[in-house]
């Protein structure tokens, strides 16, 4: 009897550790199992803001596009006012020439109130310029921010992709080692 009972306490013993490692055994795949899941919706993240980084991206490019094509315009408008206002110099050095040129003295003020306006839109036309530029600066920042920001995300995609893999094999050694067991 006293054998049966010793069998038996080994037994349920057996039977307790057995049941713990298969508790165990159990977690450990849920682990893998749930880091695997985690890692692909990770994954999907990491491919979603790619794309939208990407299309970010585009909408970047078009702007700095048309940024440029504006600049263009605006140099191609500076230069017609500096055309335009070095004629105006050489043949009229001063007011008082102005004046005396004239017919009348409403087209000599006239004359100068046209050089003025044109004095006046060269200095708007450069400010403009000037804020096309800042802009242009403002948005190839960002652009290359974005860029940053792809690599970045391409980066952790191929990593976790990697750990997927690793988690994979390691959930297969767990379950070839308790198969064999």
């Amino acid at each position: 009897l006293q054998s049966i009972r010793s069998q038996l306490q080994e037994t349920q013993k057996n039977l307790s550790e057995t049941q713990n490692q298969r508790q165990t055994l159990q977690k450990q795949l849920n682990i893998y199992k749930n880091t695997i899941n985690q890692l692909s919706l990770n994954m999907k993240q990491d491919s979603v803001s790619i794309e939208k980084l990407g299309l970010e991206i585009d909408s970047l490019n078009y702007d700095l596009k048309d940024i440029r094509s504006s600049m263009a315009d605006k140099e191609a408008a500076v230069n017609q006012l500096l055309v335009n206002i070095q004629k105006n110099d050489n043949e009229n050095s001063n007011l008082l020439e102005i004046f005396l040129k004239s017919k009348t003295l409403a087209d000599g003020i006239l004359e100068t109130e046209s050089l003025s306006n044109i004095h006046n839109r060269m200095k708007i036309e450069i400010d403009n310029l000037k804020a096309l530029s800042v802009q242009y600066q403002n948005t190839l920042k960002e652009k290359n921010g974005k860029v940053s920001d792809v690599q970045v995300h391409q980066t952790n995609l191929s990593s976790r992709k990697t750990i997927i893999t690793n988690q994979k094999e390691e959930q297969q050694v767990v379950l070839t080692q308790t198969k064999s067991q």
